[in-house]
C-alpha cells in the first residue's frame, strides 16, 4: 500500500534521514532550544516551525525511568500541543518498539466524540516504509501503534509491528503524541474538546526489538494472546472469540477507521464499511492491548 498522507507534516520534514534511530533514552539534549538531540518537536498542533525547530513546553524531565532524563510532552489549554518524531534508515524487519511512560490525562474535562464523552489517550506510532523504484514512491509496509492511558508510575508499553508486505523496510519513523485532541484521526471522527484540556505524557527508555530477539514477556507477541479473529480474511463481519472489550481498526497509513467499538465475546462486528485491503485490528481489554492483521477481501 502506498504511503498516503501519513501526516501532512511528514511530507514537509526539513531533515536528512539518519543511519539509525538515536537518543532513544533521551539522555542528550540541545539546551539552547530545549530539545532532545535527534528528535524533532512540533508545537501548537501538528506543524513544525521551520525557522526555530520549536522547543517543548517542558524542559528535560529529571524524574526519569532510567538514566538522567526523560521526555515530557503535553497538550496545554488546547492551543499548545507538543509532538515528537524521528525518522531513520532501516535494513531489517522491526518486530516492536518498547519503552516506559507516565500519563496524566485531563479526566475532569471531557473530550467529546459527537455527544459522547471520551477519555484522552496518548499514542506511540511506528511506520516502516520501502522505496518502490517502479513508482518512485515510498510504500508503507509495516505499522504499529499503541494507545496509552492514565498511569501515575512508569509503565512499560510495547508497540507491535504488523506487516502488509514481505519486503525489508528501508526507513522507520516513530511518532509520540500526547493527546487525541488535534490528532489526525480526531478531525475525521468528529472529536471536539473543551478549551481547557491539558494532558501530560512522559516517555523514557525506548528500545527497538528486531526479528531475531526473544521477547521479554508474552504480551510482546500479540499472536500468543488467547483470542481468535474469524473469518480472516473477512468480508462484511467478524467475530472475536475469548475477547470482551474495545476494538479499533486502522489502515496501513495509520488512519483510524473504527474507534473504540465495545464488543462482547463472539459478538458479530460489522466490517462492511471497510474496503478490500489490509488493516490493523487493535483489541483493548483489562489494561492490555493486542494487535492483529485483518484482511478484507
Amino acid at each position: 500500500m502506498k504511503m498516503r498522507n501519513l501526516l501532512i507534516l511528514l511530507l514537509l520534514l526539513p531533515f536528512t534521514m539518519k543511519a539509525q534511530l538515536a537518543n532513544l533514552d533521551f539522555e542528550d539534549w540541545d539546551n539552547s532550544i530545549n530539545k532532545p538531540l535527534d528528535w524533532y518537536i512540533t508545537s501548537s498542533g501538528m506543524y513544525i516551525d521551520f525557522n526555530s525547530n520549536t522547543s517543548t513546553y517542558f524542559p528535560k524531565e529529571t524524574a526519569s525511568h532510567s538514566g538522567d532524563y526523560a521526555l515530557k510532552l503535553s497538550i496545554w489549554y488546547y492551543y499548545t500541543k507538543d509532538v515528537a518524531y524521528q525518522e531513520a534508515s532501516m535494513d531489517s524487519k522491526l518486530d516492536s518498539l518498547s519503552g516506559y511512560y507516565k500519563y496524566e490525562n485531563n479526566t475532569h474535562i471531557q473530550i467529546y466524540q459527537g455527544d459522547t464523552g471520551i477519555t484522552d489517550t496518548a499514542k506511540v506510532s511506528v511506520y516502516l516504509t520501502h522505496f518502490n523504484v517502479n513508482t518512485q514512491i515510498s510504500d508503507t509496509v509495516g505499522v504499529g501503534m499503541q494507545l496509552l492511558s492514565n498511569k501515575t508510575d512508569y509503565t512499560r508499553f510495547n508497540v507491535a509491528i504488523q506487516y502488509s508486505d514481505t519486503v525489508t523496510p528501508d526507513s522507520v519513523m516513530v511518532i509520540i503524541d500526547p493527546s487525541y485532541v488535534k490528532r489526525y484521526e480526531a478531525s475525521t471522527n468528529g472529536v471536539s474538546s473543551s478549551i481547557n484540556v491539558s494532558s501530560i505524557l512522559t516517555v523514557d527508555a525506548l528500545q527497538m526489538h528486531n526479528h531475531d530477539e526473544e521477547p521479554s514477556s508474552v504480551n510482546e507477541i500479540d499472536q500468543k494472546a488467547n483470542y481468535t479473529v474469524y473469518p480472516n480474511p473477512a468480508s462484511d463481519q467478524i467475530q472475536i472469540s475469548n475477547f470482551t472489550g474495545q476494538i479499533s481498526v486502522f489502515d496501513m497509513s495509520g488512519k483510524c477507521l473504527m474507534n473504540a467499538v465495545q464488543v462482547q465475546e463472539n459478538e458479530y462486528v460489522s466490517t462492511s464499511q471497510l474496503t478490500k485491503g489490509t488493516y490493523i485490528l487493535q483489541l483493548s481489554s483489562n489494561k492490555e492491548i493486542y494487535h492483529s492483521k485483518l484482511v478484507i477481501d
